[in-house]
């Protein structure tokens, strides 16, 4: 798949250098300019940028902290190695810990004066139009921005990895630096980095002998959390891109999607801009329910390996949760066995499961889905699109029904119906302010809170991952019906 085959919706100029709608010359500039530059400076410059067009809630925090921390650390390198001096070091360093400062605290003044700053800089290296590049940007998939944060990254690495003490080659910067040795103190701070990357890896590798062994008391909370986290995203982003329904090689069936919308509840006006936006909505939420109701079914009907598996490890859990209450009820030990096997089955099943493309539930759902889509929406000149959805099946088969039985305590999964009132414990919506939503209540839930929730009140011990929702003002009155 191209970059740019499928971009989002975007209010159309005509002026722009970048555009969405087609691939043009320009946007084969645009790479090339970014690929060609020779100067490190550009990338830590591109490397805020980019992020700056990515809103992310609690789930994408971490990855934003990493790739900071990991960019810091290649400045610094390039300090170490003489190529750069510890003032232009200390420069970009506190560019790339103001804006992780500012995302954090939502310094949105500060913030937008930093990348105007930037921006200034990438201009004054060859940038042709800021606005246009702000645009493709924007237009680009998330599962695209992290390919770019990516070629950043390596990028950067690249220049450390070739720069020696006195290398005066203009991909390390701009102007001459290697004159300036650096002082003591920067030397050792480079070396605590260096450090610190090195304790990090060890501990990696510390995690994965410790799983392969088995630490019977520790019940792996935390690592299942970040697992889940970036299996939930990668779904997340999966959909989005199978589900766009803008630009000229999508037909849409506008009365079938008023169906749609209407089953939903939507308000969205027939003419709106946002309407596309729900739409793309409505057809995740679609895929993701179909795909476990098919499932059930399936299950219900049909044996197979992995539902065997599941009736003989809960047979297992349950004997041996009989056992320890009349043995060991005492023996911490003996007491988390049953949650240790629970884990280790569906942990397994969680990353395995249907993995062979052409199982026969894959192929059933995969049929279902794209027959109910194609009533809706329909791609010019398309390719495999079974090569797509099947990935995105497998996916949620694995998330639903077996990634959050790896947990302690089991997390369940709530879609929250049109009409209801915004909640920030349970609910996001990007570029939405918090101090709005008392004004604003569901217009959309396409991806559903996964959490543990009291079932009497419906508060929660702890959320995993907030709903997805495409949000409507409580004032608004127009119906689709």
């Amino acid at each position: 798949m191209k970059v740019f085959s499928k971009p989002k919706t975007v209010t159309p100029n005509e002026n722009a250098i970048y555009k969405l709608d087609t691939v043009r010359d320009e946007d084969w500039d645009l790479l090339t300019w970014i690929s060609s530059q020779m100067v490190w400076e550009i990338y830590v410059h591109l490397f805020i940028v980019i992020w700056n067009t990515i809103q992310f809630g609690d789930d994408r925090k971490r990855d934003f902290n990493e790739e900071t921390t990991i960019m810091i650390s290649h400045v610094r390198r390039l300090n170490k190695n003489l190529c750069i001096d510890s003032h232009k070091t200390k420069k970009f360093i506190k560019h790339l810990e103001n804006y992780q400062n500012y995302r954090a605290n939502g310094y949105l003044i500060q913030k937008k004066k930093l990348v105007n700053l930037v921006f200034g800089e990438l201009v004054a290296r060859g940038l042709k139009n800021r606005s246009g590049f702000c645009q493709q940007l924007e237009g680009l998939p998330m599962k695209h921005k992290g390919k770019l944060r990516t070629i950043v990254l390596e990028r950067m690495k690249t220049l450390v990895d070739i720069s020696q003490p006195n290398n005066k080659s203009p991909m390390l910067s701009g102007t001459d630096d290697s004159g300036n040795l650096g002082s003591k103190l920067d030397v050792l701070q480079n070396e605590k980095d260096i450090l610190s990357e090195q304790i990090m890896e060890l501990q990696k590798e510390n995690s994965k002998y410790q799983a392969a062994h088995g630490n019977l008391t520790n019940l792996g909370f935390s690592d299942n959390i970040v697992k889940l986290d970036k299996d939930i995203k990668n779904l997340q982003d999966l959909l989005e891109e199978f589900t766009f329904v803008s630009g000229p090689e999508y037909e849409v069936d506008d009365a079938k999607c008023h169906e749609l919308l209407s089953y939903y509840k939507c308000d969205v006006e027939v003419e709106s801009q946002l309407r596309k936006q729900v739409l793309s909505a409505a057809l995740q939420r679609l895929i993701i329910e179909t795909v476990i109701t098919e499932a059930e079914n399936y299950f219900d009907t049909n044996s197979t390996t992995e539902a065997s598996l599941v009736t003989a490890t809960n047979k297992l859990v349950n004997m041996t949760n009989s056992f320890t209450n009349e043995y060991a009820e005492k023996d911490e030990i003996a007491k988390v066995i049953p949650t240790k096997i629970r884990q280790q089955v569906f942990g397994m099943l969680g990353c395995y499961a249907f993995s062979n493309n052409d199982h026969p539930l894959l192929m059933k759902i995969s049929e279902i889905i794209l027959e109910k889509l194609n009533q809706y929406r329909k791609i010019i000149e398309s390719g495999d699109d079974d090569n797509e959805i099947i990935p995105i099946i497998r996916k949620v088969i694995q998330l639903f029904f077996y990634q959050l039985k790896v947990h302690p305590i089991i997390p369940t999964y709530k879609f929250y119906d049109s009409g209801e009132e915004m909640n920030s414990l349970f609910m996001e919506s990007a570029g939405t302010k918090s101090k709005d939503l008392k004004k604003l209540e569901v217009e959309i839930c396409y991806f559903p809170v996964i959490a543990i929730l009291d079932p009497v009140d419906d508060k929660s011990y702890n959320v995993f991952s907030k709903a997805l929702i495409i949000p409507r003002s409580k004032s608004n009155n127009n119906s689709l019906e």
